[in-house]
């Protein structure tokens, strides 16, 4: 946390309000891993207008996913969706399609918490095709995961095991 204050505050002093947005979406992150939700939404709100600021639409649509993990984390699935869908949208229109194929694995992942399996597998398909797994088999792998537990939770058990091991 101390970390991202100070990268923050560097930044800051710089003059630097993309790096200031970045550690400060950083910092919303780390209070979101420990639970404190109230410090991660201020940090957020902090860093989006920030970026807003910017000229840096991928940092925009970067923050836009990471409210929708906060939204996640205090089991807002709905506004996760939106803001998924909103950094999706954005992606797209940059061609980031890693950036894409994130939000779609979010999104995916939202879908299942929220007990949608079947649309969650349509997403998570999605996110598979996007995905480079030579390039990122670390995210290939989460998704894949995703899709398993997806398709599980849907009764279909041959898929899940599939999806898993390939």
């Amino acid at each position: 946390r101390e970390l991202y204050d100070c990268a923050a505050a560097a930044a800051a002093a710089c003059g630097h309000r993309d790096a200031e947005a970045r550690m400060r979406g950083q910092l919303a992150r780390t209070a979101i891993d420990r639970g404190d939700f109230e410090e991660a939404t201020s940090a957020m709100r902090k860093a989006q207008q920030l970026a807003e600021r910017t000229e840096n639409p991928n940092l925009v649509a970067s923050l836009t996913e990471w409210s929708g993990v906060l939204h996640v984390a205090k089991g807002d699935y709905g506004e996760g969706v939106a803001a998924f869908r909103t950094a999706r949208a954005a992606f797209e229109a940059l061609g980031n399609t890693r950036g894409v194929a994130l939000q779609d694995y979010h999104d995916g992942r939202t879908l299942i918490l929220a007990g949608s399996p079947e649309a969650a597998i349509v997403r998570l398909v999605s996110a598979a095709k996007l995905v480079d797994a030579a390039q990122d088999q670390l995210t290939y792998g989460r998704v894949q995961l995703r899709l398993g537990q997806s398709f599980s939770a849907a009764g279909d058990l041959s898929s899940a095991a599939a999806a898993v091991s390939g």
